[in-house]
């Protein structure tokens, strides 16, 4: 069972667009309008079928909206901007070119930290969230967000997943097969935490955490085992005679309404997975790697 929750989900947009650049975007647009007594002003980019999608809008609510519009259009990162102002009192065509110029230039500045935040944040063989996201933004948002919920009461979950004989296949079979084996797990991962409090972390080459809010420790235990099903199921490599079947045990530490300290369950999750992978390798008399 779900519990009702208006807690804001973390990602990679939000964090990027809380920049200076866009904050600058925003001030800019109600000067302008100000300035030039304007109902409302928009920023607009065009969508790859041709509809367009508002990124920036203020509006004057002392202004009555006659729908007079001057627009110019800009191009950043070869997409299309509209700069449209309506029912301004005299802003001329040279006043429009300076203003989107100003906006391609904040605009360029805020993809720039897009894609460097992407860069930091995200882990380029699996295409998930890194160990440094996990640290700089994951636990201590959720720790803070922990303190500041009601009586400290939040349900959380951590489970920590070691991919089964990575270094094998690495040694034996090419890192590009190791790098495929990565990312089949990943995507099988993404596919059982979807949900909007769901975060899946590519932690290390062959380990990885997930973090779930507001469900409960069946519900995870399910999902854990749907994961399991599926990567024995759908990976599976073969060297020489050697038949490899793909498989990540797991770890999970849970909080039934809480409070949470995440590195303190991060680490719980890891001792978990440690013991159930030892039973495991024993299971399938396979010599553990160090």
């Amino acid at each position: 069972m779900k519990h009702n929750t208006d807690v804001i989900s973390l990602n990679i947009y939000k964090i990027a667009n809380n920049n200076f650049s866009n904050r600058s975007i925003n001030n800019s647009l109600y000067y302008l309008i100000k300035e030039y007594n304007a109902s409302k002003a928009i920023i607009k980019c065009k969508n790859d079928d041709n509809t367009y999608k508002i990124k920036y809008m203020v509006v004057n609510n002392d202004r009555n909206n006659k729908n007079n519009i001057s627009e110019i259009n800009f191009k950043v990162d070869n997409k299309i901007y509209t700069l449209s102002i309506y029912d301004s009192n005299g802003i001329t065509d040279k006043a429009l070119y300076e203003y989107a110029n100003i906006y391609k230039d904040l605009i360029n500045n805020i993809n720039t930290v897009d894609k460097l935040i992407n860069k930091a944040y995200i882990s380029d063989i699996a295409n998930l969230y890194n160990r440094r996201y996990l640290n700089d933004i994951i636990i201590p948002n959720i720790n803070n967000m922990s303190n500041n919920y009601i009586n400290n009461k939040l349900d959380a979950s951590v489970s920590y997943g070691d991919l089964y004989r990575l270094k094998y296949i690495n040694d034996n079979l090419g890192h590009d097969t190791g790098d495929e084996y990565i990312l089949g797990i990943s995507e099988i991962l993404k596919k059982h935490f979807t949900d909007e409090n769901d975060y899946v972390v590519h932690v290390s080459g062959d380990e990885f955490v997930i973090v779930s809010l507001f469900n409960e420790l069946k519900e995870i235990n399910n999902r854990i085992q749907l994961i399991e099903n599926d990567v024995i199921s759908t990976i599976n490599y073969k060297n020489d005679n050697e038949n490899i079947k793909g498989y990540i045990n797991f770890g999970t530490s849970f909080r039934e309404y809480g409070p949470v300290n995440l590195k303190n369950m991060i680490s719980e999750a890891d001792t978990i997975m440690n013991n159930n992978k030892s039973e495991f390798y024993n299971q399938q008399n396979t010599i553990r790697r160090k």
